[in-house]
C-alpha cells in the first residue's frame, strides 16, 4: 500500500484549526514543514499543500502564511517563490564547535 504524497492522510478539522493557530503574530500561519516523497516531486504535489494549507489560514481567520527555510533547501525556496511568496527576512549562524580541535 502506498502512502499519501502528503504524509498522514485526512486531520480533522479541528486538528488543523489548532495547528494553524499556533502563532507568534496576530493573523498569522506559521508553516513549519512541508515534505513531498522524492517520488511523487514534480507533480504539483507542493503546490496543491500550500494552497490547502492557504485555505486553512483563511478559515481560522488569519491573513498570513510565513515559513521557515533552512539553507541549502533550494527545492522549497524554489516552490515557495513559484507560488508568490518573498523573503522578509533571513538570518545566518555559525557552528562555533566546528572550529575547535577535538
Amino acid at each position: 500500500m502506498r502512502q499519501h504524497p502528503f504524509g498522514t492522510s485526512g486531520r480533522r478539522r479541528a486538528d488543523r484549526q489548532r495547528l494553524a493557530q499556533a502563532r507568534h503574530l496576530p493573523e498569522v500561519t506559521y508553516g513549519y514543514s512541508l515534505v513531498v516523497d522524492p517520488e511523487f516531486r514534480g507533480r504539483g504535489h507542493g503546490r496543491s499543500a500550500m494552497a490547502i494549507g492557504e485555505q486553512v489560514t483563511w478559515d481560522v481567520g488569519d491573513r498570513v502564511v510565513m515559513f521557515n527555510v533552512f539553507g541549502g533547501h533550494e527545492a522549497a525556496m524554489s516552490l515557495y517563490t513559484a507560488v508568490g511568496y518573498r523573503v522578509v527576512e533571513e538570518t545566518r549562524s555559525c557552528d562555533l564547535a566546528a572550529g575547535v580541535d577535538g
